[in-house]
């Protein structure tokens, strides 16, 4: 790919800009409340690579460890600005991953396989990490992806099962998760947290690429990011400075704007 001759839509850079404020946002409250979190995955990548977004990229992450979250969401409903919301199983009853969203208010996306959702704007992914039993992790991420097909396709199961997929939900995210954290492993490794999902979300972050965190450049201002971002993403895409052949198939099908 020649990377001269890609040009971001407008609409998309719309969708970035918007997410690059929400981050902002969450860079003030972390940094206000001693709240550790870094930048991750593919906005981690355009930020080494692009200095900001990847041109073709459509949503934002940024990870942090358990402990740091735990605190973030009790902090988060009186800090946070009043355009966006956070979006959990216990604010959104149709929600069913495990990690948190945050959403704008002012917008509204179409998402591949999601619907009945009570947020639906452009959002931002705070991953939680946290040490794991990989097995158990594996184990978790097969349930919890079943459990989301569950409640998204409905023409696949019976319609009481859809209609139990909240309860499923809270069994496993209250009772069988927190039984599967007494046996993580000693290891120096950070897992996504039990029922993120399978393929890339059983990849491990080594804890000491991560810190003492430093800062990267991203869309002219610097967040945290990994001590050692080079070695967190060679971990995960290789040579990641070599630009794809061809753009995979974004998160996103379609974004309305209320503003």
């Amino acid at each position: 790919m020649n990377l001269s001759e890609y040009k971001t839509e407008p609409q998309l850079r719309r969708q970035q800009l918007r997410m690059l404020e929400m981050l902002k946002e969450l860079h003030r409250i972390c940094i206000k409340h001693d709240i550790k979190y870094w930048l991750s995955s593919g906005t981690l990548l355009g930020a080494a690579r692009h200095k900001g977004f990847i041109p073709w990229d459509d949503d934002l992450d940024i990870e942090m460890e358990r402990k740091d979250y735990i605190r973030l969401m009790k902090i988060l409903p009186k800090e946070l600005n009043v355009d966006y919301v956070v979006q959990t199983q216990k604010t959104d009853k149709n929600y069913m991953p495990v990690f948190p969203k945050i959403r704008d208010t002012k917008s509204d996306v179409t998402e591949h396989d999601k619907s009945g959702l009570k947020y639906t704007g452009i959002f931002v992914d705070i991953f939680i990490m946290e040490k794991g039993s990989l097995p158990l992790l594996k184990m978790a991420g097969f349930i919890h992806s079943n459990l989301c097909s569950m409640k998204y396709k409905k023409k696949r199961f019976p319609f009481t099962v859809s209609a139990f997929s909240g309860l499923f939900y809270k069994t496993v995210a209250n009772v069988l998760y927190p039984v599967f954290r007494i046996f993580k492993n000693n290891e120096n490794k950070f897992y996504h947290t039990f029922g993120s999902g399978m393929g890339g979300f059983l990849l491990h972050r080594d804890i000491e690429d991560i810190y003492p965190l430093t800062t990267i450049e991203f869309e002219g201002l610097m967040f945290n990011a990994p001590k050692n971002t080079d070695g967190y993403l060679r971990k995960i895409y290789g040579d990641y400075m070599k630009l794809p052949d061809s753009i995979d198939e974004t998160h996103i099908s379609q974004v309305r704007f209320f503003d």
